[in-house]
């Protein structure tokens, strides 16, 4: 997409990725890990707390934003247990114009720079958006794991996919 601008997230982002979260979550909960819906306060909390660990350098953490400044998504890569997991949402209307799949690659990329050699994604089996997203991206189911359910669903489990790219 043109005039996107990339770059690490700020608190300034705080606000408009927790409405971002928000509307996932009403659209979807199983898009986002949380067991109910998050309160403003707890948003604030977690998002300040990643962006403390993106200006240290423990995560990466960037956004896209428009030509007005607009927040159109968010892709985190966390080191967890010799991994990088990625995390990614993209606001509803910037879904499908490669928004995503550029921002991913941005990251992937820099990070490939700095050695890394593989990127998981774990994802609910009920997100069809987000398993097309990453096999579009190159990424392969290595496992799919059921789970005791822990979100906000009925069903006693909960089937998780685990894609991975090398």
């Amino acid at each position: 997409m043109s005039n996107m601008t990339i770059r690490q997230i700020s608190f300034s982002d705080i606000k408009p990725l927790s409405k971002i979260i928000l509307e996932l979550y009403e659209e979807a909960p199983y898009f986002l890990t949380f067991k109910e819906k998050p309160s403003i306060k707890t948003l604030i909390l977690i998002l300040s707390t990643k962006v403390a660990m993106a200006e240290d350098k423990k995560i990466m953490d960037m956004v896209a934003t428009d030509a007005f400044g607009t927040l159109m998504a968010e892709c985190e890569i966390l080191p967890k247990t010799g991994k990088n997991i990625i995390g990614i949402l993209v606001k509803k209307e910037f879904r499908g114009n490669g928004v995503g799949s550029t921002l991913l690659n941005f990251c992937i990329d820099n990070l490939r720079k700095l050695g890394a050699l593989e990127f998981y994604a774990e994802i609910d089996a009920r997100n069809h958006l987000a398993l097309s997203f990453f096999k579009k991206n190159g990424f392969k189911q290595l496992s799919a794991v059921a789970v005791p359910n822990s979100d906000n669903v009925q069903e006693n489990e909960t089937k998780i996919i685990t894609m991975v790219l090398r």
